[in-house]
């Protein structure tokens, strides 16, 4: 989506993120190892760097005021919907129904069976989501408090 096209909110959380961004980079913030409610050490990134999240505390308009969070308190901090109640959610329950119902998988192969790709392609262009998002769903990774068919 371009910014243009974005809600006001969206556009000031955006430019919030950047405002932190660019300052990290210059030096001017310094992101710490650990998080200012539980005292813990967020995990490390797998190129060695802090994973603290700046959660803006004061809201967007105040985009340097950021409380240095682990993840787990970022979203207890601020939680945020799932699924469908998100609004950013492209399958809903009645589509995971659907996929399911229309999932056919491979032959079974070694006492497994396995996603058939050629299905899961199919599905994927037809609901427009990628073909992991279709290989969860069918697996029941994702949106795992659904009955399978």
């Amino acid at each position: 989506m371009k910014f243009s096209e974005m809600l006001p909110h969206d556009r000031s959380r955006k430019l919030a993120h950047r405002a932190v961004a660019k300052a990290l980079a210059e030096g001017t913030l310094i992101r710490p190892r650990i998080c200012e409610n539980c005292l813990n050490p967020g995990p490390e990134a797998s190129d060695g760097r802090a994973t603290i999240h700046g959660h803006h505390y004061k809201g967007y308009e105040f985009p340097l005021d950021v409380k240095w969070l682990c993840s787990k308190c970022h979203c207890k901090e601020d939680p945020r919907p799932s699924k469908e109640a998100s609004g950013m959610a492209k399958l809903d329950r009645e589509a995971v129904s659907l996929i399911r119902a229309k999932y056919k998988p491979s032959p079974i192969k070694g006492g497994r069976r396995k996603p058939s790709p050629t299905c899961c392609h199919a599905l994927a262009i037809e609901f427009g989501v990628s073909k992991s998002t279709i290989e969860r769903v069918v697996r029941n990774l994702a949106w795992v408090d659904e009955v399978s068919v």
